[in-house]
């Protein structure tokens, strides 16, 4: 008993399976029998398109939804519409008496062929026309719209005589895959049909002659037939009993295993498949664990314009050319390679060669000039395309498409908020999005020359960064030290300091970040955490209690952060700054993309001019996340990149990419974002707070303005220097007073203003023209003015 209570469920569930099948095949019966109904009842006059007005009411047996019916199947397939409803009800019987079809994929594609070869064969017969049968309004031919596309296509390259054979061949064929009838059986059970019809009429004549019984006739023939039908079904169970097994059958039932090669042989080239379906936004934000979010009203979707329409698509014979090119010019070098995939992306299709054994890769890349010249365009080769066992040709579409920042809003706006200091950065050339978190890169690297898309892309990573954070969970300092590229971004609530465009104020800014990253690590220290994710999952009660654990007095405590956001400075051009202040900015620059990964303080350093005077060992070392776009040389490529590639860039968003966790290149097109979607948004947050300045920030920014004037702190020290040492020397300031270049030379010019120093002299040194206890007496004939 226990035995059976345990089969009970399986046996259940088949039972419910099996009626499920049965109630299907029945429903499929019944619509094929009234679909029958509807052509046989068929009368033009019902459709309002043919007559107008229509029959009313209609005349069809299936009524309106039977006519419409009807006179889609003619329409499109002609007669042969008939055959589709008997193959329909055919497999709905064999279901219906538990015969589960083999290879259902190849009866299905056969079944389709078999539809379109009646058609065509239907549409070339010139014995009956569509008008005797009163459907000329219905469908141009007997064979419908496909039948009379297919005559046209195929009598215009095989004839008349071409065509019936390889229509009537394909009929034959797809009938013999989808029903499983043999032709020659067909063929045998008609003669015999014939056979026995005749011979029948010549027994009824003998019967009439011979006046022989009625009745002794009938029992007669039905003997024949009888012995006619059994050995008709022995011969089909012996037929049936030897094509299992046995591999000496002619036309054995093709097996899924055994059609894939035939497949692959007719389409040696596919394109890969697209990866671009999943939602990347929502993909990103699972992939990261941000503490609770902090209120935030994002910008409205409306402001960012949709995304046109693809031009990127190319037709099929283009890409069958570009491809016999490429492998012709290997072969002209004794290269032997097979195109197997492309993938058209949004600015270049990559196409993905095969090699043959022995050919080694760098053969291919050394092709680079020859491919580009036959090409007639831009070719950059990878070789070998990563975690893959083929080589790739990137060649430019003739048509680049705009990737915009809505494409990726629409489809995970909220998963955004998700996503800890978010960039949307582009599409790569298969399509998939590049969607970053920028504290997992931490800091970011951006190298390309006028006009390849630099700016935008840093607009774009702004953009991003404001639509995804709050003004309370991250703060900007924006460095632009040509003075028009961030200036679109100022007055927003998100600034911790105005928008900066002296270099000098710049380095400043700098050492202050230095300054802040070791109070935010102290304070991690005493709370005890490792980050600041950590710290701020806290709360303000978890930080006050640890702080108090730590034997703090009350106000220390209360003075003490509780809540520390993101800090984010972005250097549109360093190049400028290395200028000004190469020292102090190249030191701060590297010791906070050393450190400051822990303490939330991030990087975004951006130059035109990428040469080994602005980019640096030192500052390359600590900033692996790289996005690299159209430069001049090779060499330039390989400073920001590590690699060549960027030289042979489209521009206009073409960029190569090197980020975190494979630190492999791949190449992508940039999101574009418009001035006016940039305006939109300022104009959005400017309407929801005003910044609020870090006070020591506006500090640094008020000294900076006093530097090199009587008002600077060190003009009093670098007077006593020089006097002291009676030489009026720039580079003598640089060393006593550790300033650089720009600000003691122009301590040196305000003492030459107010008389202490001559005037320049060459290679030498100043002269000294005042004594201290003179220049004490002018300071206070100066100050006595000021006080009056």
């Amino acid at each position: 008993m226990g035995r059976k209570m345990k089969e009970t469920p399986a046996g259940s569930t088949v039972a419910f399976r099996e009626k499920l099948q049965e109630l299907g095949a029945l429903l499929f019966v019944l619509c094929a029998f009234f679909v029958l109904v509807s052509l046989v009842s068929y009368d033009p006059g019902d459709i309002s398109s043919i007559q107008h007005p229509p029959n009313n009411p209609v005349h069809n047996r299936g009524g309106l939804i039977g006519s419409r019916v009807a006179f889609g199947l003619l329409a499109h397939f002609g007669l042969a519409a008939y055959l589709v409803v008997f193959l329909v009800g055919f497999w709905s019987f064999l279901v219906f008496f538990r015969r589960k079809p083999a290879s259902l994929y190849l009866k299905l594609f056969a079944a389709i062929v078999a539809v379109l070869a009646l058609s065509t064969l239907l549409s070339i017969q010139p014995l009956v026309a569509a008008r005797s049968l009163a459907l000329a309004g219905t469908m141009p031919g007997l064979g419908g719209i496909y039948g009379k596309g297919l005559e046209l296509a195929l009598t215009r390259d095989l004839g008349t005589a071409g065509t019936w054979l390889v229509v009537v061949l394909a009929f034959c064929v797809s009938i013999v895959l989808a029903t499983d009838w043999m032709i020659y059986k067909g063929v045998a059970a008609a003669a015999r049909w014939t056979a026995g019809l005749l011979g029948r009429r010549r027994a009824d004549s003998a019967v009439l002659r011979e006046a022989k019984p009625v009745r002794s006739e009938m029992e007669e023939a039905a003997t024949r037939i009888a012995e006619s039908v059994a050995e008709e079904r022995r011969r089909f169970a012996e037929a049936i009993a030897d094509a299992g097994p046995a591999p000496s059958v002619s036309l054995p039932a093709p097996s899924e295993e055994e059609e894939k090669p035939d497949l692959d042989a007719a389409a040696p080239v596919v394109p890969a498949p697209r990866r671009e379906s999943r939602n990347a936004l929502k993909a990103a934000a699972d992939s990261h664990h941000r503490p609770k979010l902090l209120p935030y009203e994002q910008p409205p979707i409306e402001i960012f314009e949709e995304a046109p329409e693809s031009r990127a698509s190319m037709r099929e014979a283009e890409i069958r050319d570009r491809i016999a090119v490429i492998e012709n010019t290997l072969r002209e070098y004794e290269i032997s390679a097979k195109c197997v995939h492309y993938e058209i992306g949004p600015a270049t299709t990559t196409f993905e060669l095969e090699l043959a054994p022995g050919t080694t890769c760098s053969s291919v890349a050394q092709r680079e000039a020859e491919l580009t010249m036959k090409l007639a365009a831009q070719v950059r080769v990878v070789a070998p395309i990563p975690n893959k066992t083929t080589v790739g040709i990137e060649v430019p579409n003739p048509t680049a498409d705009i990737v915009r920042m809505r494409s990726f809003l629409e489809r995970g706006y909220r998963d955004l908020r998700k996503i800890p200091l978010p960039i949307i950065l582009g599409k790569t050339n298969s399509g998939e999005a590049i969607v970053k978190s920028l504290t997992a890169m931490p800091h970011l690297l951006i190298g390309g020359s006028t006009g390849s898309g630099k700016s935008v892309c840093l607009n774009t990573i702004i953009t991003t960064l404001l639509v995804g954070m709050s003004w309370d969970e991250m703060k900007l300092i924006l460095i632009d030290p040509k003075k028009v590229e961030l200036a679109s971004f100022a007055d927003i609530p998100h600034l911790w300091a105005p928008v900066i465009d002296d270099p000098r104020k710049a380095a400043q800014i700098l050492e202050w970040l230095l300054k802040e990253m070791e109070d935010r690590y102290a304070l991690l220290k005493r709370v005890q955490v490792r980050n600041m994710d950590s710290f701020n999952k806290l709360g303000e009660k978890g930080v006050v209690e640890r702080l108090r654990e730590q034997g703090l007095p009350d106000e220390e405590v209360k003075a003490s952060p509780t809540f520390l956001p993101y800090i984010v400075v972005v250097i549109d051009e360093m190049a400028n700054l290395m200028q000004t202040s190469r020292k102090e900015v190249e030191a701060s620059i590297a010791m906070i993309a050393a450190k400051a990964r822990a303490v939330g303080i991030h990087l975004i350093c951006a130059t035109q001019r990428p040469s080994t005077d602005v980019i640096t060992g030192l500052i390359k070392a600590n900033m692996p996340s790289r996005i690299g776009f159209r430069v001049a040389s090779a060499i330039e490529s390989r400073i920001i990149l590590d690699a060549k590639g960027a030289e042979r860039l489209l521009g206009k968003g073409d960029m190569l990419t090197l980020m975190a966790p494979t630190y492999q290149l791949q190449r992508g097109q940039c999101t574009f974002t418009s001035d006016e979607e940039i305006r939109g948004v300022v104009q959005f947050l400017k309407s929801k707070g005003k910044p609020v300045y870090h006070q020591e920030l506006v500090q640094i920014d008020q000294a900076t303005e006093a530097e090199g004037s009587i008002d600077d702190e060190l003009f009093e020290d670098a007077v006593r220097i020089v006097l002291q040492e009676q030489r009026g020397s720039t580079s003598l300031l640089q060393r006593k007073l550790q300033v650089g270049y720009s600000r003691a030379s122009r301590l040196i010019e305000t003492m030459e203003q107010f008389g202490i120093v001559g005037k320049h002299n060459g290679s030498s040194a100043r002269d000294i023209l005042m004594t201290w206890e003179q220049w004490e007496a002018r300071k206070k004939q100066i100050e006595s003015p000021a006080e009056a």
